[in-house]
């Protein structure tokens, strides 16, 4: 098992057509990844949809095409950080170590070298879904609630309640508890779970919640893979072993993650 290869990677693609931009990428990122003992000796591309990375034994596989369009390929700073976080968390994973906090400070520290280095030069961010909030106050519980809506805060109100048991029960942290300002996304979690972010409008509670336990998983599980299903298979069943909140309410969790094709929760 070789964790970190003191050459360039081996580069196998199924789509031939991008080999000389891709290789440019592999040869640019092995000299760092190699500085944190995290070079893999193969980079694969992965195929399919929903995953932009994985990792194993072998290497690590990387979707290079845009969705539906398997010849156009992605933005160049997309398929560094793609690259990166696979090496990185692969490195973890082969170490049999889930430190995620540290894990998550190593991937940020390698993307402000490559800014440096001006290797990796992305756009101006959209707008940050952190920041800009109207509405702030703090729950029983201690956690920091930040809304864009006044009516958003009493919703994550009543979804910070309602979380503290399953919080308690699988030892989660959770300190903030943000609405979401994304229009792509449904929720967010940074920082290994520190902030969890929630899309609330146009939204019911049920979807809200079930959203809630995803990010949730995340802190436990950084990446899709079989840990990420497994832990979040875990909450859901759990909620509804223990109809919670409510007998109807823990039956509408179990229905929405037999029919996420997306996640595939496994419940047991």
């Amino acid at each position: 098992m070789e964790i970190n290869s003191n050459k360039t990677p081996v580069l196998k693609l199924k789509n031939v057509k991008h080999t000389k931009e891709i290789q440019e990428i592999v040869e640019q990122l092995s000299p760092i990844l190699k500085k944190y003992k995290a070079n893999p000796p193969t980079v694969n591309e992965l195929m399919g949809k929903n995953a932009r990375w994985s990792c194993g034994v072998k290497g690590i596989s990387i979707k290079f095409t845009r969705e539906n369009k398997t010849d156009e390929l992605k933005a160049k700073t997309t398929i560094i950080r793609d690259i990166v976080e696979a090496s990185i968390n692969r490195k973890y994973l082969l170490n049999n170590d889930k430190k995620n906090r540290e894990r998550y400070q190593i991937i940020k520290n390698i993307m402000e070298e490559l800014k440096k280095e001006k290797i990796y030069q992305p756009k101006k961010a959209i707008k940050n879904q952190f920041t800009g909030f109207k509405f702030e106050t703090i729950s029983k519980y201690g956690t920091q609630i930040k809304t864009i809506n006044r009516s958003s805060a009493y919703v994550l109100l009543e979804l910070d309640h309602d979380l503290q048991p399953i919080l308690k029960k699988f030892d989660i942290k959770l300190n903030k508890l943000h609405e979401t300002q994304s229009s792509v996304k449904e929720g967010h979690n940074r920082n290994n779970g520190q902030v969890i972010a929630i899309k609330v409008v146009d939204r019911g509670y049920p979807q809200i919640f079930y959203t809630a336990l995803h990010e949730l998983a995340h802190s436990k599980e950084f990446n899709h893979g079989p840990e990420f299903k497994k832990v979040l298979g875990e909450l859901i069943m759990w909620c509804y072993k223990n109809r919670y909140p409510t007998p109807i309410f823990a039956k509408e969790m179990l229905l929405m993650a037999k029919s996420d094709t997306k996640y595939k929760p496994v419940l047991q």
